[in-house]
């Protein structure tokens, strides 16, 4: 048993080991062995999609009810006070705003007639004019507007709740599939775009389809179960060449300070200047003794 383990352990052995980690990414010998992998719409996004389409299909019924309902009743409203309220003022031109509580109290209306109503004033010598706080044509309208833009958007975000569960990527061992009907194959996959996946997840996988049309998967952890979309990105960066991939970062040492290495050569070449000078001197030192 001591000596099997030793092999393991052998100057070959190790050379080995050194040889595969020095393969070049992308090669086939550092392809990734895949297993069966499948991504579904993850709880997180479909729990947002929820709130996005109850909040703006909320939105959108307010907007219809005060277009339809809620802003004509409240002009109708107006249109009643304005109209007792002058049969009050021409009524008692001195005390009509003192006797109108009693008289709202009586006709079961507000005493306070300021959310439909407001007095002005015109010139000394004019009686006060009521004027009704009426709801404008085009506030109507405003409100259709309102209906028209969340409700579409609202039902975009609902159908797209009720369809996440049926949503998926899967992997095996000969490529990428979709439920939308996206097949690409390892073999026919050229193309790995990952500029947009360091910051928001999303990765564009690039493939001729079998009738030689270029088509796209995009991979996202923002939509999809995040382990299982992450297992398919290594597996199709494994199986291209680094000037297939776009987007690729540098290795962390070069992304803290990409001029280390430049630096060490500078210092490198003082040095070997500052020696030379050093031994210039001390040759010139010998031949003057002599």
């Amino acid at each position: 048993m001591s000596d099997q383990t030793n092999d393991t352990h052998t100057p070959e052995a190790e050379a080995e080991l050194e040889a595969a980690d020095q393969t070049p990414a992308g090669s086939e010998a550092e392809a990734k062995p895949v297993g069966e992998a499948k991504a579904r719409i993850s709880a997180g996004y479909r729990i947002r999609i929820g709130v996005l389409a109850l909040g703006l299909l909320g939105f959108g019924a307010w907007a219809a009810y005060d277009g339809f309902v809620g802003y004509p009743q409240h002009n109708e409203v107006v249109n009643s006070y304005v109209a007792r309220l002058n049969e009050v003022r021409e009524q008692y031109p001195e005390t009509w705003k003192e006797k109108w509580p009693d008289i709202a109290v009586k006709e079961d209306k507000l005493a306070d007639f300021s959310s439909f109503a407001e007095v002005e004033y015109g010139k000394e010598g004019e009686p006060p004019k009521i004027v009704g706080k009426r709801k404008t044509q085009s506030d109507i309208y405003f409100q259709y507007g309102m209906l028209g833009l969340a409700a579409p958007v609202g039902l975009f975000f609902l159908l797209g709740w009720f369809a996440a569960p049926s949503r998926w990527i899967a992997m095996d061992e000969n490529g990428l599939t979709s439920s939308r009907g996206d097949n690409a194959p390892f073999d026919k996959i050229h193309k790995l775009n990952k500029e947009r996946w360091w910051k928001k997840g999303i990765a564009v996988v690039y493939y001729k389809a079998d009738s030689g049309e270029e088509r796209t998967l995009t991979l996202d952890d923002w939509k999809f179960e995040r382990e299982p979309t992450e297992q398919m990105l290594e597996a199709v960066e494994s199986r291209l060449e680094p000037d297939q991939i776009v987007g690729q970062r540098e290795p962390l040492a070069k992304l803290v300070d990409p001029d280390a290495e430049d630096d060490e050569d500078a210092d490198g070449g003082e040095s070997e200047d500052a020696s030379t000078t050093v031994d210039s001197s001390d040759d010139a030192s010998v031949e003057k003794k002599d």
